[in-house]
């Protein structure tokens, strides 16, 4: 029989797991692997919890670990393709968890991960087929009608898109994403009324509603029917730092309606958007919130002012001048105008959205459009890999100015964009820091493509200025680099 004291300690560390306190359940099953070397179970639990702070590696070798022990074991199995999926190594995943579904037949998310596999390996026909296999074993897999669906829209069968998301949330006793998603599907095709209802069902927005931190706030749930005259309205972000510029660009509708508006923002954004002058107050998340008769959520705006298909223009920004004049230095010491700015990655790569939020360009690809570019390279990337921004140079064959620490303030990443004469790169939030200063810049838009980017056209209703160009296959560059180039010979910097 197990030690009761054992037990006690690996149940601990499970939850701590669930509680996401991933540093103590790490350092619990260290222990427990030195005191226990060939208990395959604690090196698969350590590896969980290094999976979940996202250390890939570091859960690969404690994961194959507990496979070496115990080779034949589907959940051990199943734990080495999760984390080969998520280090885009799709071909080995898919091994790994067709090995599992030969030891364990109905282990449903094996299946629905091993079609997320073939999706990424480019065999869509085969993916379809396995999760239409996912949805006849477990109907009630909401997962399985979001990447069916999601597979539609990369391969632009939106029509098939929107029955399948509709199919799912009637038949489903809990449809909250499905609503969603199919809320992303509806606003890139410009359905803008019918979008902002199911936007409604977002997760943020129900995460923050169920544990608002201020319970007495009257939060708003349907359209304002008229004037809001001498009524306090407070606004609250729940969502990234580009979403909330996003959205600000409808609350100066609210102060038309009469209101006075509060807006609580976290510090790192506060400043930028004080001198937006686009509310009447704006409070630092940390400083507490008053009593407010009306509350709302800034990714609930359009839909409570009704905005119908009105798409206002982009919050307008003020750089720092100081910040200006320091960007304006660093690019001149890094050679002579005109400056394109480069981004190249962008979005989540694990989680249930990464399939329509991760936009990577292969550094190869953009390096030999970079090549080809005007005037002196600026790399404006966040979070880059070691060596990569120097690795980027190399492979195009010229100097590209290091400008990735800009990231860490967005004072510093406004007044860069201010400063820069193009923009080149996908999108994230420089984008939107850009659209509030120079209206110049060229998105390059994976498939399928982020709402905001619409579902097809060279621009976007609410980037009017920017010029998009979009992947016509999932994973192939080529043509949409091609377009850049041949956009950059007619320009004129002078």
């Amino acid at each position: 029989m197990a030690d009761p004291a054992f037990l006690h300690r690996v149940q601990a560390g499970i939850r701590l797991i669930e509680r996401g306190e991933l540093e103590q359940a790490e350092r619990l099953f260290r222990q427990l692997t030195e005191a226990h070397p060939r208990d395959a179970g604690l090196w698969n639990l350590l590896g969980a919890a290094q999976h979940k702070a996202g250390r890939f590696e570091e859960a690969l070798a404690a994961c194959q670990h507990a496979l070496e022990l115990d080779r034949r074991n589907p959940d051990y199995l199943y734990s080495v393709g999760s984390i080969l999926f998520n280090l885009d190594r799709p071909d080995e995943a898919a091994k790994k968890f067709r090995a599992t579904l030969s030891a364990r037949p109905n282990h449903i998310d094996a299946l629905l991960d091993l079609g997320r596999s073939l999706r990424d390996m480019g065999d869509l026909r085969q993916a379809e087929t396995i999760f239409m296999r996912v949805l006849q074993r477990a109907p009630s897999s909401q997962e399985a009608y979001i990447d069916l669906c999601n597979l539609y829209e990369s391969q632009d069968r939106n029509e098939e898109a929107e029955r399948c998301f509709r199919e799912g949330i009637a038949q489903l006793p809990r449809p909250e994403d499905l609503h969603f998603f199919l809320s992303l599907l509806l606003l890139k095709q410009g359905r803008f009324a019918e979008g902002w209802a199911e936007y409604q069902w977002r997760s943020s927005r129900r995460n923050e509603l169920a544990g608002a931190k201020l319970p007495f706030w009257t939060w708003r749930e349907t359209p304002w029917s008229g004037r809001l005259d001498g009524q306090r309205v407070a606004m609250w972000p729940e969502q990234g730092l580009g979403d909330i510029l996003f959205f600000l660009r409808f609350s100066e509708r609210v102060r038309r309606l009469g209101a006075r508006t509060v807006l609580y923002l976290p510090r790192r954004l506060a400043g930028i958007v004080r001198r937006a002058e686009c509310v009447d107050e704006v409070s630092e998340l940390s400083d507490g919130a008053g009593l407010s008769r009306e509350s709302v959520l800034l990714g609930d705006l359009p839909f409570m002012l009704a905005s119908g298909d009105e798409t206002p223009e982009p919050l307008r920004l003020k750089p720092l001048q100081e910040r200006l004049e320091t960007m304006r230095r660093r690019l001149a010491d890094c050679g002579p105008a005109p400056y394109i700015g480069l981004t190249w990655r962008a979005g989540l790569k694990t989680g249930p959205q990464r399939y329509q939020l991760i936009k990577d360009i292969p550094l190869e690809d953009f390096a030999r459009t970079a090549a080809r570019l005007p005037g002196t390279l600026v790399a404006v990337q966040r979070n880059p890999e070691a060596d990569e921004v120097a690795q980027l140079a190399t492979l195009a064959g010229r100097p590209v100015g290091d400008f990735s620490d800009v990231n860490a303030d967005l004072e510093d990443a406004l007044a860069l964009m201010a400063c820069l004469d193009d923009y080149v790169g996908v999108s994230n939030t420089n984008m939107h820091l850009r659209a509030g200063v120079r209206p110049q810049a060229h998105v390059l838009v994976p498939l399928p493509p982020e709402w905001r980017w619409m579902a097809q056209g060279e621009e976007s209703p609410w980037y009017k200025d920017f010029s998009i160009f979009r992947q016509k296959c999932r994973n192939d560059w080529k043509e949409p680099l091609e377009q850049l180039i041949m956009c950059f010979k007619n320009r004129d910097f002078s």
